[in-house]
């Protein structure tokens, strides 16, 4: 009673203070922990149970979470994805996906599968973590099993031409996107030829080489994939896949002469050689044989053939000695054949020496047969020179011809005939002419006949022509025609 007296007499403001003290405490006292008393229960299932799951297939799992006491608050509980784990035993990497969940009081249900797990032998748990409890629960183990799986394999070359001889990179692609490097491929092409099979590792670009063959034409693919750790090996056969053609160039042009300096007024021999492009037959076909720059249309040699080995010995009638056209350089052109498409090769005035393994024989170019060893058609005889009169007139010196015969097979060209000066004694002439050259002769000059060109010598018109006499100029070098 004195207690009771003692707070009456409080003032207000502390016994309000007093019973909202007391009120707090009340609280406090009657509000139930949230902790789980009774502990929840976490349990894992396979709901596509099979004995063995290939690799790249989804081991598809249920996961059902009870709580045992009252529900959590949002964000805490395993529909938000807090707290909950899938272990897989001695997996390198794995992949959980979770497809699906529902909610009904304390029980939550999940719906995923487990993937990308390595060939081997595994089992699978799942725990949950209670945000207020803290305590873990996990579930009773799984065991299922993963091996290699199919693989689907395609190849593509990187181009569908190549040239032969070449080589070329093939793609690869495993179930559809590009291969990891390091897998094992072999591949081959089967055509008018079959190539070896190749084998080896793809490297950064998911890519392995093939070299294409050496026949030209149309080539199926086939390409085998070896397997790895995860997938089976497979094959696939791609038919007209890859076109060869043959405009693979030689690797080279040698030329060598005697003389080792080609000059005019010399007879020539030359010894050629063609190199074949790696992996690729002997060139054959024919040469082009031409002096001077390439514009100018004289000295030309045609149809020169490349014998067997690659190489041909020819033998050119000598080079004008007069003439204003130029003979250097040398400019020899390969017209290529089934396996190398043309090209040229241009040389100096002065090369090596003709070694001793060259042939002993070979073709003649300006013979009267052309048949040893190969032909050769000129596209054109030798330069024609004109005569330019001064006072008194000149008489032109003869010109030697560069005459290159053609094979019995082709049309050929009959050089022109060189001017040729024939002193004429005064008693073969009659007539008319007799008096005139009477005439000269008593002026004191001596007078000369000149045949036309291309006609024997005994079914020519003769024409006078003077001579000089020793105090005249030099004789002036005549031009081409052109």
């Amino acid at each position: 009673m004195y207690t009771i007296k003692r707070l009456g007499r409080l003032a207000p403001i502390t016994l309000m203070l007093i019973l909202a003290c007391a009120l707090a405490l009340t609280g406090a006292c009657l509000t139930a922990p949230r902790a789980n008393a009774a502990g929840d229960t976490v349990t894992l299932e396979i709901t596509n149970p099979q004995t063995q799951y290939p690799y790249g297939s989804n081991v598809a799992v249920r996961v059902t979470v009870q709580l045992g006491g009252v529900p959590l608050g949002p964000g805490e509980n395993p529909q938000a994805g807090y707290g909950l784990f899938v272990n897989v035993s001695n997996a390198s990497s794995y992949q959980v996906n979770w497809v699906s969940n529902s909610a009904d009081g304390l029980t939550f249900t999940f719906a995923g599968d487990i993937g990308h797990v390595d060939p081997g032998n595994y089992t699978a748990t799942t725990s949950y973590e209670n945000p207020d409890t803290h305590v873990t629960t996990t579930s009773q183990p799984v065991s299922f099993t993963v091996v290699t799986g199919p693989s689907s394999v395609t190849c593509q070359p990187l181009s569908n031409t190549v040239l032969v001889g070449a080589s070329l990179p093939i793609n690869t692609y495993l179930n559809g996107i590009p291969s990891p490097r390091g897998e094992t491929f072999t591949v081959s092409l089967s055509g008018p030829v079959t190539s070896p099979p190749v084998t080896m590792q793809t490297d950064s670009l998911s890519s392995v080489y093939i070299t294409a063959p050496t026949t030209i034409g149309s080539y199926s693919l086939i390409c085998s994939f070896a397997g790895d750790t995860r997938y089976n090996g497979s094959s696939v056969t791609i038919p007209n896949a890859l076109t060869v053609n043959g405009n693979a160039h030689i690797a080279g042009m040698k030329l060598y002469t005697n003389p080792t300096t080609t000059q005019r007024g010399v007879v020539l021999t030359f010894y050629i050689t063609l190199q074949p492009a790696p992996g690729l037959p002997t060139p054959t076909g024919y040469l082009t044989i031409h002096f001077g720059p390439a514009n100018q249309q004289y000295f030309t040699y045609q149809s020169v053939a490349v014998g067997a080995h690659g190489d041909t010995l020819v033998q050119l009638d000598a080079l004008p000695v007069y003439g204003s056209l130029a003979i250097s350089p040398i400019i020899i052109s390969y017209g290529g054949d089934s396996h190398y498409t043309h090209s040229s090769f241009t040389f100096s005035l002065t090369n090596p020496p003709i070694p001793g393994s060259a042939p002993s024989s070979g073709t003649t170019l300006g013979s009267k047969d052309g048949k040893s060893g190969g032909s050769a058609t000129p596209t054109t005889t030798a330069e024609t020179p004109t005569t330019t009169a001064e006072t008194p007139t000149t008489t032109l010196e003869p010109s030697p011809t560069a005459t290159v015969i053609a094979p019995p097979t082709t049309g050929s060209t009959t050089p022109t005939e060189p001017n040729v000066a024939i002193p004429v004694p005064l008693l073969w002439v009659t007539g008319g002419l007799g008096a005139v050259i009477a005439l000269g002769a008593a002026a004191g000059l001596v007078f000369y006949l000149r045949r036309r060109p291309g006609l024997p010598l005994d079914n020519q018109d003769l024409v006078a022509t003077s001579a000089p006499d020793a105090s005249s100029p030099p004789p002036v070098e005549g031009r081409p025609d052109e």
